[in-house]
């Protein structure tokens, strides 16, 4: 969008912290100690959307996972809806809330805090998909996990992040371009085999 800041709206860490048991495998005791350093949103949604209107452009977070030796499989992300309370509206959000990152090397730039991050590898979670289903104004969380066979749930949240406020109409919205950061960002995830649309699905 052009009128989102530049580069990726970062959230604080929040693992649970529970303890995650005995160990089953010298694999699964690697993941246990997986860490976040940091996530963010680098991708926001429209400023305004219409109901049952796939978002575009899709919302993509990033994260840099720390302590599972580069294999990224048992890592995904979880999309939730939130209502102006900050509250979650199970139910309310359509398309595929749930997404495994892909792994994308720094493309040398600095990060919005003005610090580089050239060489480091980040994961990206995209989706692309995403719509509501009630007229409103509303925030997308994404909660990114780990799977973890020692916890109760089978998953440990490493972090969350945010993305800004939109609004939600029952009429057509005017469309809305990404600024060019995001549409960079969007062609890279592309270029790399992942499917997102370059325009909004009709």
């Amino acid at each position: 969008m052009s009128s989102s800041s530049k580069g990726c709206h970062g959230s604080s860490n929040k693992s649970n912290g529970r303890s995650s048991g005995g160990s089953k495998s010298g694999s699964r005791t690697a993941q246990t100690t997986a860490s976040i350093t940091m996530a963010s949103i680098c991708v926001q949604p429209p400023n305004q959307t219409s109901i049952q209107t796939q978002m575009y452009p899709p919302v993509v977070a990033r994260a840099r996972v720390n302590g599972i030796n580069q294999s990224y499989t048992y890592v995904f992300a979880m999309a939730v809806l939130l209502n102006g309370s900050g509250n979650v509206l199970g139910g309310e959000l359509g398309g595929n809330t749930v997404t495994t990152g892909m792994s994308l090397p720094d493309d040398g730039g600095s990060s919005s805090d003005g610090s580089s991050r050239s060489g480091s590898n980040q994961l990206y979670f995209a989706f692309t998909d995403l719509f509501t289903t009630y007229v409103g104004t509303y925030s997308i969380r994404v909660d990114i996990y780990l799977v973890d066979y020692g916890d109760t749930e089978g998953a440990r949240m490493l972090s969350q992040a945010e993305t800004r406020s939109f609004d939600v109409y029952d009429n057509a919205c005017a469309l809305e371009r990404c600024a060019l950061h995001e549409k960079r960002l969007l062609q890279r995830l592309r270029d790399q085999g992942m499917t997102i649309p370059a325009t909004p699905a009709t």
